[in-house]
């Protein structure tokens, strides 16, 4: 590229994502992002989340967006299920450090 010329950059067209107030359902959604959110967001059951995010979408009509491929993106990044630190995994280390502390316990004072 020549000095002081501008490299011109071809916006790839995307099909947009779309929501329909009258079925509740998606649309527009292609395959590679699908795959991608499956890839993202692996511990997380994304076609529950779908439907989760239907469902809140009908209860508040109020609400309009412009842009639904980056409200499912915020949507399934927000689930508790993606969260590393969600109750299950909480509880499961809460579990291990209490049978520590136990055995730490019966140690230093030689009770059961």
């Amino acid at each position: 590229m020549k000095k002081g010329s501008k490299e011109v950059i071809k916006k790839v067209p995307k099909k947009k994502i779309s929501f329909n107030y009258e079925d509740g359902e998606f649309s527009g959604i292609s395959d590679l992002i699908y795959n991608k959110w499956l890839e993202a967001y692996p511990n997380l059951d994304v076609d529950g989340e779908l439907k989760r995010s239907s469902a809140w979408l009908l209860s508040n009509t109020s609400k309009t967006y412009s842009d639904y491929g980056g409200f499912l993106s915020n949507w399934l990044g927000n689930s508790k299920g993606n969260n590393p630190t969600s109750t299950d995994s909480y509880e499961i280390e809460n579990e291990k450090i209490l049978v520590e502390m136990k055995a730490e316990r019966e140690k230093r004072y030689n009770c059961e």
